[in-house]
């Protein structure tokens, strides 16, 4: 951000996970298992070029479909939101005390660390909507965090 400019926002957008990014994850870990078991149980050729890759691709879209549904956040001046199946939880922009990105499963997270909490929110980079999601964690969050330079430009 340049210096001497104020943003003012007020403005809070819901973000999901992007379904590109989760389905090629969810299909490969549960194909490879799949696939050596009935190698080595001796499955025909047709079960295991034909059957398991079919039904699995059938699988992993519901299950990515849920994923995404199930699972988002809301980033706002007042901090981020976060729902999940169970429960909805709230961290003020105050609270945050540390936040780092890191790679896990070949997809970009934000862990963030509260000051009330002992657990830490793993925030998913991969959304639709990206660079709106950045502008406005660079905006919202903290400056003491180097938002600006943790989240990489796409």
């Amino acid at each position: 951000m340049n210096e001497g400019i104020i943003r003012i926002c007020l403005r809070r957008e819901d973000f999901r996970m992007s379904f590109t990014d989760v389905f090629p994850i969810v299909f490969t870990l549960t194909l490879v298992p799949l696939e050596l078991f009935f190698f080595f149980t001796g499955a025909p050729l047709f079960i295991l070029a034909g059957v398991i890759p079919v039904l699995l691709t059938v699988l992993s879209t519901l299950a990515s479909i849920l994923i995404c549904w199930a699972f988002h956040f809301e980033v706002g001046p007042n901090g981020l939101e976060w729902v999940t199946l169970l429960r909805t939880d709230h961290i003020p922009w105050t609270n945050v005390n540390t936040s780092r990105r890191v790679g896990f499963l070949g997809l970009d997270w934000l862990v963030i660390e509260t000051s009330d909490s002992h657990s830490k929110l793993w925030l998913p980079l991969f959304v639709r909507r990206y660079h709106l999601l950045r502008d406005l964690l660079v905006t919202f969050g903290d400056p003491r965090w180097n938002w600006d330079q943790q989240l990489p430009q796409r």
